[in-house]
């Protein structure tokens, strides 16, 4: 190859190459200016406060209140069942929630035992009506929330000595303030520990906080 041959190529070369590198940082500028676009838009949606975005086409509507679902003749009833007589059982709490002309009411029922006597005979039944405040009910939507997550990681071989707490949802039944045949929903936990506080502290709220309707 004579030297004019050679420098032609070397200009065939040269051009060839800075064509190259141009359309490589034409493209590397395009893909820095993508990412940053979608990095912007990843920020946004994790920064803003209206996320509402997110829940594709559900509609979430909370004109009738947190519990608004209890609005389509719906009730939920939470239960607890302590062991006052050791494995053989003991009493039996019911709290009913239910909607009321615009507002949402919870029954309280206790059914008393007397473990000198009997281990399922109830002694007495005493039920008071209560009206829920929007804090009320705030404070039953965060019991439903630990009461589902303790429900899931609750593990190994359970015993009879026990206090057992249970939510169901179900459509009200007249004459019938713990309905639970196949229900719409259902949580059971089983506490071997007899430490889990939760409903006590669900419950003296509502008894302590909660408007007073009457008592039977």
């Amino acid at each position: 190859m004579n030297i004019e041959n050679l420098k032609y190529f070397a200009i065939i070369f040269l051009t060839f190459f800075s064509c190259e590198q141009a359309e490589s940082r034409k493209s590397v500028k395009i893909l820095s200016e993508e990412n940053i676009k979608l990095k912007d838009s990843i920020n946004k949606i994790l920064s803003t406060k209206e996320k509402a975005f997110l829940k594709d086409s559900v509609v979430i509507d909370y004109s009738k209140g947190l519990l608004g679902r209890l609005y389509y003749s719906d009730t939920l009833v939470l239960s607890a069942r302590f062991a006052d007589c050791g494995e053989f059982g003991g009493h039996k709490e019911f709290l009913k929630i239910y909607s009321n002309k615009e507002k949402f009411q919870c029954l309280f029922i206790n059914k008393m035992v007397d473990c000198e006597k009997s281990y399922t005979d109830y002694v007495k039944i005493d039920s008071t009506l209560f009206e829920l405040s929007e804090k009320n009910q705030r404070s039953v939507i965060e019991y439903l929330s630990e009461l589902t997550e303790i429900s899931m990681l609750e593990q190994g071989l359970s015993n009879n000595y026990s206090n057992d707490y249970e939510m169901v949802l179900n459509t009200a039944r007249s004459g019938a303030p713990y309905f639970t045949e196949n229900p719409i929903m259902s949580l059971f936990f089983q506490d071997d520990s007899l430490k889990w506080s939760a409903y006590i502290k669900l419950r003296e709220e509502i008894k302590t906080n909660a408007n007073n309707t009457y008592n039977k």
